[in-house]
């Protein structure tokens, strides 16, 4: 990272030089190595370093015991890399004052994109940002009640939603995501949150698989609720985000409309096949009525109505 002036003059005698530590092997159980990268095996061929999506966003955190706000650049290994990372870059001139590195459960593979949101805390400070990600495993489950070898294939185990503190890196809510039938089929996507209360916090996380199966999470205060399945049917029972080997590796859009009503957006396609059936390419709208609150009229609100004042005034 480098702090370049208006007149393109590189303003830090010394940028900001960070190298992930999952880059290098860790020694695992019976002293076997893990996450070993040989980056001269196959010079060819693309091996994952930091293949994830980057991203920075101003926050309001406590680090060391001290609120303020910060710039944090947040980046992820990508949906086949061990972790995420979070890394203070507000002066690039300076050392940061925070870099976190978030170790995902061993075996499990990130999803490419860091989310982050605002969730109700207990602690010292009542709203805290936190990293909402999902991971996968790679293993021999198919089922509950079906185990094959892998072999070369991709089969893949239940993923989990996990919600990680920013600034210390600690897991602060885990849950478990539907075991997929399917082989092939994970959580790669990045979940999408929202606050429905108008509280300040996120309420419910959405999490698209790549089956076209779509999940609501609750989110409660350090905690994660209720799973719930809310893949869209049509008037027959059939849900057609499932059907004709579409596939849904992108997150989905989440908005109210005028109604205070969370609408979903998202589509299918499979990247690996270009020149496939245009029934694999569609694009799906829904609302998500199981979120509404309640006493929220059902009418759009207008500029001319008058509210009582409350016992704050």
């Amino acid at each position: 990272i480098r702090d370049i002036g208006v007149t393109g003059v590189q303003r830090c005698a010394l940028p900001i030089c960070y190298e992930p530590s999952w880059l290098n092997p860790r020694r695992g159980p019976n002293n076997s190595l893990y996450y070993d990268y040989t980056y001269s095996a196959n010079p060819l061929i693309q091996q994952p370093l930091t293949s994830g999506e980057l991203a920075a966003k101003e926050l309001f955190l406590r680090v060391n015991g001290v609120d303020g706000f910060r710039t944090v650049l947040f980046g992820s290994q990508g949906k086949e890399g061990p972790g995420y990372f979070a890394m203070d870059i507000s002066d690039p001139c300076t050392p940061p004052e925070f870099v976190t590195e978030i170790r995902i459960p061993r075996r499990s593979l990130a999803g490419a994109d860091p989310a982050v949101y605002l969730m109700a805390s207990a602690g010292p400070v009542s709203r805290r940002p936190v990293l909402i990600v999902p991971t996968y495993r790679r293993t021999s489950i198919v089922s509950a009640f079906t185990t094959v070898s892998t072999g070369m294939s991709q089969l893949f185990h239940g993923g989990r939603l996990h919600a990680y503190d920013i600034a210390t890196g600690a897991e602060v809510a885990s849950v478990g995501l539907p075991i997929p039938v399917l082989a092939g089929v994970h959580y790669s996507t990045a979940p999408v949150c929202l606050d429905v209360t108008g509280e300040g916090t996120v309420t419910h996380c959405y999490v698209l698989r790549t089956d076209g199966e779509l999940f609501r999470v609750e989110v409660n205060s350090d905690s994660f609720g209720a799973v719930v399945n809310i893949t869209p049917q049509d008037a027959t029972g059939v849900r057609p985000s499932t059907l004709g080997n579409r596939q849904f590796h992108t997150s989905p859009v989440a908005y109210f409309d005028s109604n205070g009503t969370v609408n979903l957006v998202f589509g299918s396609g499979n990247y690996r096949d270009l020149t496939g059936p245009a029934a694999a390419n569609q694009v799906y709208r829904m609302r998500d009525l199981g979120t509404r609150r309640s006493g929220v009229p059902a009418g759009p609100g207008e500029l001319n109505q008058v509210c009582a004042p409350d016992s704050n005034g």
